[in-house]
């Protein structure tokens, strides 16, 4: 899943430095900085989107945001009391079933073993080298590996380690994670336009890199820019009219039934038009019901007129689900997290850096 989360910097403003390249970061590679004009804005900005997102990191190396998870007491359960499929082979050793020296070409099944992919027919056999093997059903770890020490050093477990201060078997591990992944832009590189002429602002990273989002003439869209810069009237004129654009050209395919090769992959069903089960069109909706219906008239009054799952705020994650979460006595429409969102936007110094940050979670 993808979360549009919404990033906040004070940054002072920055002299345009084009000639200056940008390096690889670990929130997403830079491969499109030839778009931003101030580079010494972008890394900035990378940098600074960084830190905010790191203590989040699934992945972070950082030992301040990780905790140590003991885990040895189960380990020794385990070791002690359960059970694993074996096999003996033909040279005395046994192993798991489930290693490849055997599971690559062998399986069990009925307590025998078949050689996998047989022949011209490609099946399961009992061939002269599956009989020369001995299924060892329910074989107990314990007799398995000579200690508990060689049992937690199987590769099965390679993400359990020794942990010298606690003197225990664990891992580590970040309690607050949210994302295993992001990177500045990702699946949202129409977040917020801006003037052709601004100076200030990352195109970020595309999902798809030949990928040119088209701006109305003379804007840009961009991923990341200051608040003054972001021209939100003529994105909201924008949103409404390429709405109705939609709005044409799936009534149209489905009136007619002919779907232009352009488009791709539609579903025409008696009730309307979906693609990938979502609605596109519905029989006999008018304009006004197809932009009421998909958010469009709401989504346009409101001073944010872009939707985010979730907006970083001194550093505190505040989403969406959680807000639902909290006030279950609130609409059950996105209205009141649009209000959020607008209070939040609200508050914020016209200079203050806005940063559109895909999540994976």
């Amino acid at each position: 899943m993808h979360y549009r989360t919404l990033a906040v910097i004070d940054i002072p403003e920055i002299e345009p430095d084009i000639g200056t390249n940008c390096d690889k970061d670990s929130i997403g590679q830079l491969n499109r900085t030839r778009r931003d004009v101030n580079n010494a804005f972008t890394k900035e900005v990378y940098r600074r989107v960084n830190e905010l997102f790191d203590p989040y990191n699934n992945s972070t190396d950082n030992p301040k945001y990780l905790k140590f998870k003991d885990i040895t007491d189960n380990l020794k359960k385990v070791y002690e009391n359960r059970t694993v499929n074996c096999v003996k082979l033909p040279d005395g050793r046994i192993v798991d079933a489930h290693k490849s020296v055997f599971f690559d070409k062998f399986i069990i099944r009925g307590g025998l073993v078949y050689q996998r992919c047989f022949g011209q027919l490609k099946h399961q056999k009992r061939s002269k080298a599956a009989k020369k093997i001995t299924a060892l059903p329910d074989y107990p770890y314990k007799k398995l590996y000579k200690s508990f020490e060689e049992f937690v050093g199987r590769d099965e477990i390679s993400y359990v380690r020794y942990d010298r201060e606690h003197k225990r078997y664990g891992y580590v591990y970040n309690p607050n994670a949210r994302y295993d992944c992001c990177c500045i832009g990702g699946r949202w590189p129409e977040m917020f336009l801006v003037k052709e002429e601004c100076t200030e602002f990352i195109v970020g990273n595309c999902e798809h890199n030949d990928y040119t989002p088209i701006a109305p003439e003379g804007y840009r869209w961009v991923t990341a820019a200051r608040k003054k810069d972001i021209q939100w009237k003529e994105m909201r004129r924008y949103i409404f009219n390429e709405a109705i654009s939609n709005y044409k050209k799936y009534r149209k395919i489905f009136e007619t039934g002919v779907v232009p090769e352009e488009y791709g992959y539609f579903d025409i069903e008696k009730n309307g038009l979906y693609a990938d089960w979502d609605m596109l069109y519905q029989k006999g909706e008018t304009l006004s019901e197809y932009l009421k219906r998909k958010g469009i008239k709401g989504r346009c009054k409101h001073v944010f007129a872009q939707f985010v799952n979730a907006y970083l705020q001194d550093g505190i994650f505040n989403d969406v689900d959680k807000f639902y979460q909290d006030n279950k006595d609130v609409a059950n429409t996105y209205e009141p997290w649009y209000s959020v969102i607008d209070e939040f936007y609200n508050s914020l110094d016209d200079n203050t850096v806005l940063v559109c940050v895909d999540c994976h979670i």
